[in-house]
């Protein structure tokens, strides 16, 4: 994975986002599935691809937290959707509470380090950028706060 895949990932819609990050990984990391848990106040838990079992849940994410670690990529086995499946899990630190991408594997064939550093550093960027947007006003919401802030000196100088 290189910039220009990273630059290709965050130009997608936030709502594509997670597809274009399992094309990216895709080559490098067969997967049957992607999920995140992240600290996007409208989805924080978006899931893409195939479950193993009825449906994967943010209990199952929020209990990979304490194997991955506060950053950075762990692989091993893990119960998703009340089956026990081979995952990678990639930790951001970009964001509170870190953000978590797992990928559902579709084998247990262990993935090389340099392939996991390369995948944890393209979901620090895709993560450091959605939280750059979260974090900016955008134009709807300043219009609003000063609209807001013009009635309530209407509302004292009435006085």
């Amino acid at each position: 994975m290189d910039l220009v895949t990273a630059a290709r990932v965050i130009q997608a819609p936030p709502s594509d986002t997670l597809g274009h990050l399992s094309v990216a990984v895709e080559q490098s990391i067969p997967h049957r599935a992607i999920a995140e848990l992240s600290n996007c106040s409208f989805a924080p838990f978006k899931l893409r691809g195939e479950s193993p079992g009825p449906s994967v849940t943010i209990a199952d994410l929020a209990a990979l937290r304490s194997p991955a670690g506060d950053a950075g990529a762990w692989q091993g086995r893990a119960l998703m959707a009340g089956t026990e499946v081979p995952v990678v899990v990639l930790v951001s630190a970009f964001s509170e509470p870190n953000a978590l991408l797992v990928l559902l594997r579709t084998e247990d064939t262990p993935v090389p380090q340099e392939v996991l550093a390369s995948a944890n550093a393209l979901w620090d960027v895709v993560t450091a950028h959605m939280e750059g947007l979260r974090n900016e006003a955008v134009p709807a919401t300043i219009a609003v706060s000063r609209a807001a802030a013009l009635a309530h000196e209407w509302g004292a100088a009435a006085r």
